[in-house]
């Protein structure tokens, strides 16, 4: 018995990891499974709620800030551009 359940265990994760692959794989050739530039640089939660969740450790307003002062702002990623 305990046979059997330890090949239902190799099913089931060889099925979610398969499965996973295709998902992924879909979503990445179709170019949604990352988020754009803009929400990358004011970070997720502001760019789609308007808030940071972390005020208290740095504040949204002074992030903005302290990210358009600098020069030398790497790009994030070439999939990013549209």
């Amino acid at each position: 018995m305990l046979g059997i359940q330890l090949l239902d265990v190799v099913a089931i994760a060889s099925l979610t990891v398969a499965f996973s692959f295709l998902m992924f794989g879909g979503l990445k050739a179709l170019g949604h499974l990352r988020i754009n530039s803009e929400a990358n640089r004011i970070r997720i939660d502001a760019y789609e709620h308007g808030a940071s969740l972390w005020t208290d450790v740095y504040p949204l307003k002074q992030f903005i800030a302290e990210d358009e002062n600098r020069t030398n702002t790497p790009e994030v990623s070439p999939v990013d551009k549209e």
